[in-house]
């Protein structure tokens, strides 16, 4: 796993966090303070961390699926906006209920 992050003079001020394997890595959550939230820095560090995981050779970077419904609220329609300028694929999953 990894966590890259900003402080400020030892205050936190953002993180995103990584499960990694040989090949891929999984975007698992990230934190921001308001200043951050602000400034876009959320946005800056997760670019920094997919330009450093791939300098790792790592070959997937996962961010999570996007929900393609119309019944999106706002909030989640523009996480997948955020997402989508990121990737340069898409892998379709299939979620099976049992």
């Amino acid at each position: 796993s990894l966590l890259f992050f900003v402080e400020n003079s030892n205050d936190f001020v953002s993180g995103c966090y990584f499960d990694i394997t040989k090949d891929e890595a999984n975007y698992s959550v990230s934190v921001s303070n308001d200043f951050a939230k602000k400034n876009n820095l959320n946005s800056l560090l997760l670019y920094k961390s997919i330009d450093y995981l791939l300098g790792l050779n790592i070959k997937y970077v996962r961010l999570g699926y996007n929900n393609f419904s119309n019944k999106n609220s706002k909030k989640i329609d523009q996480i997948n906006f955020f997402k989508e300028n990121f990737y340069n694929s898409i892998f379709l999953s299939f979620i099976i209920d049992l």
